[in-house]
């Protein structure tokens, strides 16, 4: 982390090489970036897209891909301006599963073109490039099913409560649960504002409503994430239900914010304190809803990091080696 001295001088010097940039937003690509050169191209590739809706998709895939460059990015989004988020996250992952994408990889209107490690993909127009990549499934290899269990050989299992007692009975769908605390939150924003406007009047009484309101507002947080934890326990239950001894995990139906720690505790298991050979991952092509594209970014991003061999089908299925 660059000290405030760093920070300035950095800044001082991208002033100097892009006079006519805005000091906030010369500081803005210095804090993000943290490197005078990855700064600069920062600043001048945003100059390139115009279009804040496509400002705003690269912005979005740089959350979801942190280690790809921002470059990289704009070049993606630039080359295919009519893809929206979903869609670029399946190419890519297709393109970081081929090549591993590194700075030097660059986009460019309709073809990708690769460092030497790897040889140059060219396609006729972006509709040949989706079809290559993930609008259907592999030739005769479909999605496994939640009864297409892989067995385990031996009794140790696999248990995940998303902060739900067994106990707890569950007779709605997910998505109930998921509606049930949308409501709360939609609420609670409500609840915030009039707390918010209260304070403001001041006074004794004013302050003392604000407190109780935010009070309020609390304790639905509370309930917003049982309700949360409840959709998630009955998504997962449904879909695994042999999980305790298999070795494939679906994560239909779970927000990415439930799937980094339940695959982080799914792995740990089988490849610390099991024999087992390899496990699949499934996320869903998302053709239902962006949820299985939203999760591929996070699965690809844990397994990179997990030190094992991995493997993707360009649509929906992850599958991790132990060797």
């Amino acid at each position: 982390m660059l000290d405030e001295e760093e920070v300035n001088e950095m800044v001082a010097r991208l002033a100097e090489m892009l006079p006519d940039t805005a000091e906030e937003d010369l500081l803005d690509a210095v804090l993000t970036t943290q490197d005078l050169d990855r700064a600069f191209d920062y600043i001048t590739e945003r100059k390139r897209i115009t279009d804040p809706h496509q400002a705003q998709i690269v912005d979005e895939l740089q959350s979801l891909f942190p280690k790809v460059d921002r470059v990289i990015l704009t070049d993606l989004v630039s080359a295919f301006p009519e893809c929206n988020v979903e869609e670029m996250i399946d190419i890519i992952i297709h393109q970081l599963m081929k090549t591993r994408i590194s700075n030097k990889t660059r986009f460019t209107k309709l073809n990708c073109v690769n460092d030497q490690s790897a040889p140059v993909e060219v396609f006729s127009n972006v509709s040949s490039f989706r079809e290559a990549i993930s609008l259907s499934p592999p030739s005769g290899n479909s999605v496994p099913d939640n009864k297409t269990q892989i067995p385990l050989d031996n009794t140790t299992v696999f248990k995940y409560d998303f902060g739900i007692d067994d106990s707890t009975d569950l007779p709605l769908e997910s998505q109930e649960y998921r509606q049930m605390a949308q409501d709360l939150i939609e609420r609670r924003a409500v609840i915030f504002g009039k707390a918010s406007a209260a304070y403001q009047q001041g006074g004794l009484t004013g302050r003392g409503y604000a407190g109780y309101l935010s009070s309020e507002a609390a304790s639905m947080t509370s309930m917003i994430e049982v309700y949360n934890g409840m959709a998630a326990k009955k998504a997962f239950t449904v879909n695994n239900p042999q999980i305790a001894n298999s070795l494939k995990i679906d994560l239909h139906g779970l927000t990415v914010r439930e799937v980094e720690p339940l695959l982080h505790a799914y792995l740990k298991h089988h490849f610390y304190t099991r024999e087992s050979g390899q496990v699949q991952i499934v996320t869903g092509h998302g053709r239902g809803s962006s949820q299985g594209a939203r999760l591929r970014p996070i699965v690809y991003n844990l397994l990179s990091s997990f030190g094992r061999p991995f493997t993707f089908d360009n649509y929906a299925v992850f599958t991790v080696f132990r060797k």
